[in-house]
């Protein structure tokens, strides 16, 4: 590897951490965005928590593919289809509001097994779409059993992460945010082991060239997935955190004029 490229090598360690901060970052706003959603009442507002719940997790999806994508050793220049690649970015937005809006409609073992079949089949199928969109010669021969593999243990981990915090010791409790900070890192490892599954399911060694080098450069999926990716869900974290403290003191404030009330009868003749 270091031969082929001294560079990427330096940089490893600093697109390593990137993946793991867009990794964690995208469960935790799943999960607070969905947990907002399941709090509100209306219509628009609960569209709204369960819209960013899915661009967070589905952007973080698709920068963890992009920096595993642009962490591996080879030697030619690869580029990628503009439209395969918007499409690999959709579909994971769609696979990351499948078990957003099952658990919002309701929060029970059987919809939450579904909605992580759900991401965990998309999950693997945007990844592929990535490897796929940089047009590889002389050709992907895919490992299905690889690729089932990659959708299997992402649905498993979703599941996990989602009993943490909406099933189990993350739904109530003094430690529920410990237990909401874990569940968000065991989603967090879904997207850190699935694309390292599907790379590997797509027998990148045998590759010697991308038909697409004059189409969307590396250069530019990485600083999608390194730059613009961790922005935005920095964006959203401030935005769901800033929402949390505007609801917590709209509880607090109501709270205390349900009991100033309470003394005000209390005290009448």
């Amino acid at each position: 590897m270091d031969d082929i490229n001294p560079p990427l090598n330096q940089a490893m360690p600093l697109l390593g951490l990137l993946a793991w901060l867009a990794a964690w970052l995208g469960g935790h706003l799943l999960l607070g965005y969905t947990r907002g959603a399941q709090r509100r009442e209306g219509a628009v507002a609960t569209t709204v928590h369960l819209a960013l719940a899915a661009l967070a997790l589905g952007s973080a999806l698709f920068a963890t593919m992009g920096l595993s994508m642009s962490g591996e050793p080879i030697a030619y220049a690869v580029g990628y289809r503009a439209d395969a690649l918007s499409a690999a970015w959709a579909l994971a937005v769609v696979a990351s509001a499948l078990p957003a809006a099952l658990m919002r409609w309701r929060a029970s073992p059987s919809v939450l097994a579904l909605g992580a079949a759900g991401f965990g089949a998309g999950a693997a199928s945007s990844q592929a779409l990535t490897v796929w969109a940089a047009g590889l010669l002389p050709g992907l021969d895919w490992r299905l059993g690889t690729l089932l593999l990659a959708a299997v243990l992402q649905a498993l981990l979703c599941a996990a992460a989602l009993w943490l915090a909406f099933l189990g010791p993350g739904r109530s409790g003094r430690r529920r945010r410990l237990w909401r900070a874990g569940a968000a890192a065991v989603l967090g490892c879904a997207l850190l082991i699935g694309p390292e599954i599907v790379l590997s399911a797509g027998d990148m060694a045998t590759q010697i060239a991308s038909a697409h080098t004059e189409r969307v450069g590396m250069d530019v999926v990485k600083l999608l997935s390194a730059v613009a990716v961790p922005m935005l869900l920095l964006a959203l974290a401030a935005l769901l955190h800033l929402g949390d403290d505007g609801a917590a003191g709209a509880e607090s404030l109501s709270g205390r004029r349900r009991r100033r009330r309470r003394r005000w009868w209390a005290q009448r003749p």
